[in-house]
């Protein structure tokens, strides 16, 4: 929920600062196989934890690693992009509150109560989530980590999200004040 309201409010930047949604549909976007496989490497395990939870476990680190260098590489291959560097530097603080937490992010389950995610707090707690821990006084890097309580119906995001969200911001609204015709 929190990337979209930064990329709507990158489109709206986009229109105050005189720039059109036909300049970012030009947009050259490199890498689409390294950003879909960086996104299927976070996510395919969180599909396949509850039917063989015990193989998951073990690879958590190697697949955060593999995600957030697939990542990185596809950011490098968009590197003009205004805001591309912004968005690397969250994707760096979220990577390294994970990897310092085998692999998954701790989340404050009383600010996700807060925000109306009950149920997806039991779920945390149990133990039912590939990429989530309850943030408690042994995880590591605990301001890092997803604690940013934003009211209810809204996520509680870390540090490092806002960041990604600030840098998607500016590449939606410079991107749509730049025409790419001419430069790809």
């Amino acid at each position: 929920m929190i990337f979209v309201l930064f990329l709507a409010a990158g489109l709206g930047a986009g229109v105050l600062r005189g720039g059109h949604l036909k300049h970012l549909a030009e947009t050259p976007l490199r890498g689409l196989r390294l950003i879909v496989a960086s996104c299927l490497t976070h996510a395919v395990p969180a599909m396949v934890n509850p039917f063989w939870p015990w193989l998951v476990p073990p690879l958590r680190l190697p697949l955060l690693v593999a995600s957030f260098v697939l990542g990185s590489a596809a950011l490098l291959f968009n590197r003009r992009l205004p805001g591309v560097w912004v968005m690397w530097a969250g994707a760096f603080l979220n990577f390294i509150v994970m990897a310092a937490n085998d692999g998954r992010m701790p989340i404050s389950i009383e600010r996700l109560r807060a925000t109306g995610g009950a149920k997806l707090a039991q779920g945390i707690v149990e133990g039912k989530f590939f990429g989530h821990v309850a943030l408690t006084q042994d995880c590591r890097l605990p301001m890092l980590s997803d604690v940013i309580g934003l009211g209810h119906g809204l996520s509680v995001p870390s540090i490092g999200d806002l960041v990604i969200g600030i840098g998607l911001m500016l590449v939606v609204s410079g991107a749509m004040r730049q025409s790419w015709k001419m430069r790809a």
